[in-house]
């Protein structure tokens, strides 16, 4: 979608329920790749636990933590 679609987008939506309408995936995402990258390496003692973890099901209780 480019920029000048999403204003006219934003436009028609300001002041009105929200619910009603759909967003493109791409807004709530973060704004740059520093961003990208320490959302995935937020929870990597998560992870690091879970793939020393002799117990299945405490294994997946730790990755679906993450």
């Amino acid at each position: 979608m480019d920029l000048s679609k999403l204003m006219l987008l934003i436009k028609a939506v300001v002041g009105k329920d929200l619910s009603k309408y759909s967003l493109p995936v791409f807004i709530n995402e973060p704004l740059t790749i520093l961003q990208k990258t320490a959302e995935i390496l937020c929870f990597t003692d998560l992870l690091t636990t879970a793939s020393i973890e002799k117990d299945p099901l405490k294994r997946m209780a730790l990755i679906v933590t993450y």
